[in-house]
């Protein structure tokens, strides 16, 4: 059994690869890193708001128009709050959500986002090691539903 065990674990991470990006989707809508932590800059800090385009100054109709095309909800899957007002969830058309994959890399399950303004979006909120990453809620769900099942079902078949 040990010598599966490590294995079992990888499989179980690989198997369930999408439902990561997932979590990481609804950590994001939290208006979550994966450090727990609120995203910054939010709409009150943004330099954003400071180049001179339509947005020049106008932080508070954004933040309007953002409660209008993405309100602020519970999370269905990690049960993650509603972000607060001033915190973006980094979605606008889905365009830099559809854009996450993930994949083994090694011994790692790694979250990636690739294509349009992906890196740019990274980079801004703390590079891919702190927003792609899977926070508390997301580990825990992954450990208790479904790698300790996924484990306990290993150790049956091996007659434990």
């Amino acid at each position: 059994m040990a010598d599966g065990f490590e294995e079992q674990v990888l499989k179980c991470l690989e198997a369930n690869a999408s439902l990561a990006v997932q979590a990481v989707h609804e950590q994001l809508w939290g208006g979550l890193d994966g450090t727990d932590t609120l995203l910054n800059p939010n709409y009150d800090n943004d330099s954003f708001f400071e180049e001179s385009d339509w947005w020049y100054h106008r932080n508070d109709d954004y933040k309007a128009w953002k409660m209008k095309i993405t309100p602020p909800t519970t999370g269905w899957l990690l049960n993650i709050p509603p972000r607060p007002y001033n915190v973006p969830n980094l979605y606008i058309d889905g365009t830099f959500y559809s854009e996450m994959f993930a994949r083994m890399n090694g011994d790692a399950l790694t979250i990636y986002a690739d294509g349009g303004d992906s890196a740019d979006i990274v980079a801004k909120w703390g590079g891919s090691d702190v927003l792609l990453r899977l926070g508390g809620a997301a580990t825990e769900y992954f450990s208790y539903s479904l790698i300790m099942p996924w484990i306990w079902n290993f150790f049956e078949q091996c007659g434990w």
